[in-house]
């Protein structure tokens, strides 16, 4: 019988996918007019914090670095045992192997209110790269919010970074004190803006941004590309290029790089599959960037087919020597 059930153990989903589904409470003990779920999923319960990080570490070692935390009444964890959700979600932030955190169905308000100042995103993939190999050196940057593309470069002998800020809607700068791991907020530089994967660089006595930004208000920024430029790269009064979006195409207008070589500049982009994010990439050679006019024709493409068992490929840099890309590889656990 449902209604004896009250004990709980936290189960979790594995697949080809990145992200994982953690089922941490099942149950209500709320009836509401025409629910059936206390009828169906019994009693309100829920493992305890210690049993849910256990499987939270597991999940981590297996390579998922995304978690989504399921349940009936997911507020109620720890209901009669003196825990609470957000003690969970605290001790579940503490787990660096973790990248990113979801809750599922989303929670009130008010509790909304209290689990974003917990949240927390990383630009942790630091390596010292020499010719016998390379070793991961430690953090960059920790902002409370989803950081990635971490775009580098050079102004006066002094080093920049823009990542990718769209969790808080802005395009902002950070400097570099103490290279690589000291880095401090130098300016936001636009802002209440829905943007990823910005390149900013200096050509023909301007500096320009390019930036992917989502027009549509649907978190889609794969289909738009957005030039602005300036006379400073820190300027807050970025013009807005006549002809944006200088790109309207979902194949080819996400960012995934940005060179320089004998003179001439590239813009490496993203290839988008029908379910898979960066699933190939091209490379275009930026024939025409002026104030007035933008013109770009594809150099070559790249799939991946360089190793074996990869399936995607969404970022390609080179400087001074060195080539730095990404991939994608799917392996099957067995549990």
């Amino acid at each position: 019988d449902i209604d004896e059930v009250n004990s709980f153990k936290p189960s979790y989903s594995m697949d080809e996918r990145t992200r994982s589904y953690l089922k941490v409470q099942d149950g209500c003990d709320y009836t509401c007019s025409f629910c059936t779920i206390p009828l169906a999923r019994g009693k309100s319960r829920s493992g305890t914090i210690s049993d849910t990080i256990k499987a939270a570490k597991d999940i981590a070692k297996s390579g998922n670095k995304e978690i989504v935390l399921t349940g009936v009444n997911i507020g109620d964890f720890g209901k009669g045992n003196d825990e609470s959700f957000i003690d969970l979600i605290k001790e579940l932030d503490s787990i660096n192997e973790i990248g990113k955190l979801e809750v599922n169905p989303q929670l009130e308000d008010a509790y909304h209110i209290e689990l974003l100042p917990l949240g927390r995103s990383v630009i942790k993939e630091n390596f010292k790269i020499t010719k016998e190999g390379y070793e991961e050196i430690g953090v960059a940057l920790e902002e409370k919010f989803h950081l990635s593309y971490p775009y580098l470069f050079e102004n006066n002998g002094e080093l920049f970074m823009c990542p990718e800020t769209n969790e808080s809607k802005d395009i902002r700068i950070y400097k570099c004190n103490q290279f690589p791991l000291k880095w401090s907020l130098h300016k936001i530089i636009m802002k209440d803006v829905s943007a990823c994967d910005s390149n900013i660089f200096y050509h023909d006595n301007k500096w320009w941004l390019m930036t992917n930004i989502d027009s549509s208000n649907i978190d889609e920024h794969s289909s738009e590309l957005h030039i602005f430029y300036s006379d400073h790269f820190d300027s807050d009064n970025w013009k807005s290029h006549p002809k944006n979006p200088v790109i309207f195409n979902s194949r080819k207008a996400r960012n995934g790089g940005f060179l320089k070589y004998k003179n001439s500049i590239y813009r490496p982009y993203q290839i988008q599959g029908w379910d898979l994010y960066g699933e190939s990439m091209g490379v275009a050679k930026i024939k025409i960037l002026t104030t007035e006019d933008y013109q770009e024709n594809e150099e070559f493409l790249i799939s991946p087919n360089f190793f074996t068992n990869i399936k995607g490929i969404h970022s390609y840099n080179f400087n001074d020597g060195l080539l730095v890309f990404d991939f994608v590889k799917i392996d099957k656990h067995k549990r």
